[in-house]
């Protein structure tokens, strides 16, 4: 009998994972879907649109540098509330008829999900220490779940109130609502039981921070993550302009992203309990990373396909998700290293994947081809299969690599 099967589920806290995870992706990926839209309205180019999607990636690197210190004080349970009061309020701010609010709302969407970012780890950590891959699937696949409606609803939203995209990219706010509710009653219950109305502080440990940066285990982890959010954000950000250019309508583009992420939620749950039962996840990781590999081969060649090939990208990209935020859980030792670890790998890694929808937007500026954008795709998931098979070795951060 594993350790998972004597331990009894904490149901309450599974229910409010899930609905914070469903908090995390529709804000960001609605903008995908809308960004022709967007872009011919305020008159932007390529790389400029680029930008302005890849603002909450670049927002969840630089609040990933920061955050650990204000967690500390607050406790992550506090930390997390504000966080989505934040959201709720970037959400809104992006409904004002002015471009600036589009732009600073985003910014602050991006700054709201990236502290939760860095907390979901460490609440799988500490509330499901023997299910971490589990959990983290079941995450993973709430996360798809409401991408999935939110990129499905952006198109005929958008249409049924005269083509104002500002209310299509804010589908999420109920659930951000009901998920800042969800975390109040838990934050009254967790200071009721510490006896406190206090925020109770997180401990540090500063030997095991330091040793996080210095590990090479968790420089590998960190690749990793921001390897495939990098090809994620990118794709999501401009697949609907590239299956245009191949002879698709928006509607029909967005329908595929939409089935895309359904069919992940399944692939994330498929993974997950793979990881469950396999402490050596090289095999995962490298082999999904190969699979990506050759399905950016198959839309060079056979663009006409891309209703196959877009949808099986989104079954292998959602588990990807899943996977690098098992590996932070996994090659932790502790619910403060996890923490720790986070914060590095959402840091680094979501800088390195802010690059992507710019880089792709400017390439695409300079070739006037999407051919050169695939192939870009290509290399990535090379880079990514060689960070995974280091981050997935079935060992955690040890004072040996200090």
């Amino acid at each position: 009998m594993t350790a998972a099967s004597r331990t009894p589920m904490n149901w309450g806290a599974l229910l409010n994972v899930v609905v914070l995870a469903a908090t995390l992706r529709a804000a960001i990926v609605a903008f995908g879907p809308a960004a022709q839209r967007i872009g011919d309205d305020l008159q932007l180019s390529g790389a400029s649109l680029g930008l302005l999607g890849s603002l909450p990636i670049l927002m969840f690197g630089l609040v990933a540098l920061v955050v650990n210190k204000p967690v500390r004080v607050l406790g992550f349970d506090l930390a997390a509330l504000l966080a989505l009061v934040a959201l709720a309020l970037g959400l809104a701010t992006r409904l004002l008829p002015d471009a600036w609010a589009l732009w600073l709302g985003t910014a602050v969407i991006g700054l709201s999900i990236g502290i939760l970012n860095v907390l979901a780890p460490a609440f799988v950590k500490r509330d499901f220490p023997t299910r971490l891959p589990l959990i983290t699937g079941i995450y993973a696949s709430a996360m798809a779940a409401t991408a999935a409606i939110s990129i499905a609803l952006v198109t005929p939203l958008t249409i049924a109130v005269g083509g104002n995209w500002r209310i299509a990219l804010t589908t999420s706010l109920p659930v951000v609502l009901l998920a800042i509710g969800m975390q109040a009653a838990r934050y009254a219950r967790e200071r009721r039981t510490a006896g406190s109305s206090a925020p109770v502080p997180v401990d540090v440990d500063k030997h095991s921070s330091a040793r996080v940066w210095r590990s090479p285990l968790a420089w590998a982890v960190t690749a990793f993550m921001g390897l495939q959010s990098l090809m994620f954000y990118s794709f999501m950000t401009w697949a609907p302009s590239i299956e245009v250019a191949s002879g698709f309508t928006e509607a029909q583009a967005n329908v595929h992203l939409s089935v895309g992420q359904v069919l992940g939620i399944f692939g994330s749950l498929i993974i997950a309990a793979v990881m469950q039962r396999v402490p050596d996840h090289r095999i995962v990781a490298v082999g999904i990373a190969v699979a990506g590999m050759l399905l950016f081969l198959a839309m060079l060649l056979w663009p006409e396909l891309f209703p196959i090939w877009t949808p099986l990208l989104g079954f292998l990209s959602t588990p990807l998700l899943g996977v690098a935020l098992a590996l932070i859980g996994e090659r932790a030792g502790s619910t403060h290293e996890a923490a720790t670890l986070s914060g590095m790998a959402q840091s680094i890694g979501y800088i390195i994947a802010a690059i992507g929808p710019v880089f792709v937007g400017g390439l695409f500026d300079v070739t006037g081809s999407w051919a050169t954008v695939l192939w870009s795709f290509v290399g990535v998931f090379v880079l990514l299969a060689a960070a995974g098979f280091i981050a997935g070795q079935n060992r955690t951060i040890s004072p040996r690599e200090a």
